[in-house]
């Protein structure tokens, strides 16, 4: 069975088609797409129905959606990653979008997140340092995750 870059809870990882389920997310030719019903064989040709997900709207880090996170905003600046939040109230830097390699912190709650970042801020400046004149043009780059657990 083929295989495809499946976000699970907080980073990629290759899972076979015939284990996706509904609601699931992948990265597929360069796009995004979120399954919404299992894979099937048919006249011996597979299928993955799935439905391309259009970028989630932008929003901007001020007021009040950006009080106390003063670090997770420098952080965001300096790999060009947004924020993205789950529904049990963490947050994540990464860029969905841009698929695998693409994830800037682990996924934790909003207060420890920005205590991640304020402890490495280093790691984000030194990413920004190196990619500066990339970065501005818009380009995505990945970054090299450091923290615990980012490598499975």
């Amino acid at each position: 069975m083929a295989t495809v870059h499946c976000f699970v809870w907080d980073r990629w990882k290759e899972v076979e088609t015939d284990a996706l389920r509904s609601g699931d997310i992948i990265h597929r030719a360069g796009e995004l797409f979120q399954i919404i019903a299992p894979a099937y064989v048919e006249k011996g040709k597979p299928h993955l129905p799935a439905r391309r997900l259009e970028q989630e709207p932008i929003r901007l880090m001020v007021g009040e959606f950006a009080e106390g996170l003063d670090h997770v905003c420098m952080a965001m600046d300096m790999t060009g990653s947004g924020l993205r939040e789950y529904d049990n109230g963490d947050v994540q830097l990464l860029d969905l979008e841009a698929g695998p390699g693409h994830i800037c912190s682990p996924r934790l709650p909003r207060a420890e997140l920005e205590r991640f970042c304020e402890v490495h801020i280093e790691h984000y400046q030194a990413h920004f340092d190196e990619h500066e004149s990339r970065l501005d043009r818009g380009e995505r780059i990945p970054l090299e995750p450091w923290w615990e657990g980012a490598a499975s």
